[in-house]
């Protein structure tokens, strides 16, 4: 269960500055080891415990420079697959 509401989270379109980021490469081996995993916004949160941080650290790395189409495409993807949850 989340302690944010879906209203108050979403409204915002920046990272708390508190908050901090999981290391893009981090992340990266984490969507490359759980695609095409059914679980895997279950196991985003046993792994770092907080929604906020996997949220914000995988919009991030949407935006972040050197990455390819589809490696884009894979971070959305796994953005998605949290936001179902």
């Amino acid at each position: 269960m989340w302690t944010l509401s879906a209203v108050t989270f979403f409204e915002s379109q920046v990272p708390p500055a508190d908050l901090p980021l999981i290391p893009l490469e981090e992340l990266w081996e984490f969507v490359e080891e759980t695609r095409g995993r059914r679980d895997r916004a279950q196991l985003a949160l046993d792994r770092w415990s907080s929604f906020e941080q996997v949220y914000w650290s995988a919009h991030a790395a949407c935006q972040a420079p050197g990455l390819n189409s589809n490696e884009r495409k894979r971070v959305r993807n796994f953005l998605g697959a949290l936001l179902v949850r």
